[in-house]
């Protein structure tokens, strides 16, 4: 038989096998498939957020659904987070980070312990918990206290924000004491003022900004915020008695005001 015959015939016969989907290369080709979906799948449902910490005056620790996440406190720090599902797990990276896989969906335990380092009385302690997809962080809390202490909270992460979502804001004044301005979009500036006190200003990257000073009545809040022309800038609002996320787009770099008004116990 003419070798060319042999070589044909050989090479139809193995084209065969491997097109057949009994044949084990074939199983072997749609496992590999099926598990790059699977996690592919499971990435795109994954949680993500951060976690940041300003603390230079503070011995830190957190927790967040019994995970220690590594904040130490003596600085500012930040960390970000993801659910166990998330796609940043097959990074090379994960598994020196896995104390950064501890967010899942429904509630998360954050359980936040703190001490006051020595002469360090004029400094304050903040911690923002912030979701892909919500608009504003989860949880904002800020302290001055001289007495170490160990808060701890429970927050809801869905897919998205729902209707009614408000931020938890834990402060030294207390519930509904405080209002929160927090800015979402990259070359913004913004800067709050509440009852004729200047606030922080926010200015490049997000941030927020918690404003103490309410009043019992009626209590008058204005912000002064630019960004880029022709782009839209995003930030949120939240008093004791509404909260709004609001957009705006500038047809120029200069500044713009705008004043609201929320009536407090």
């Amino acid at each position: 038989m003419d070798k060319r015959i042999v070589i044909i015939m050989l090479a139809t016969l193995f084209l065969c096998q491997v097109a057949s989907p009994d044949s084990a290369f074939a199983k072997q080709q749609t496992a590999i498939s099926t598990g790059k979906e699977n996690r592919a799948q499971n990435g795109s449902h994954g949680i993500a957020g951060s976690l940041s910490c300003w603390a230079y005056g503070y011995r830190v620790r957190i927790l967040i659904n019994g995970s220690d996440v590594g904040i130490t406190g003596g600085k500012s720090e930040s960390r970000r987070l993801f659910s166990s599902g998330h796609e940043m797990l097959m990074s090379p990276s994960a598994e020196a980070s896995k104390g950064s896989f501890v967010l899942r969906p429904g509630g998360n335990l954050v359980a936040i312990e703190f001490s006051r380092l020595p002469d360090r009385k004029d400094d304050r302690l903040e911690v923002s918990l912030e979701v892909e997809g919500y608009p504003a962080p989860l949880l904002f809390l800020r302290t001055r206290s001289n007495l170490p202490g160990r808060i701890e909270k429970t927050v809801a992460i869905d897919r998205a924000a729902p209707d009614g979502f408000k931020p938890l804001l834990i402060t030294d004044e207390g519930d509904e004491r405080s209002v929160l301005v927090h800015l979402s979009t990259v070359n913004c500036s913004l800067t709050p003022t509440l009852n004729g006190k200047e606030g922080m200003t926010i200015s490049g990257l997000p941030g927020s900004v918690l404003l103490d000073g309410i009043r019992p009545g009626e209590n008058q809040l204005s912000i002064k915020y630019s960004g880029e022309a022709d782009k839209e800038m995003k930030f949120a609002i939240i008093t004791p008695e509404w909260t709004r996320f609001l957009v705006r787009k500038a047809e120029d770099c200069s500044e713009k005001g705008e004043s609201f008004t929320f009536i407090a116990k």
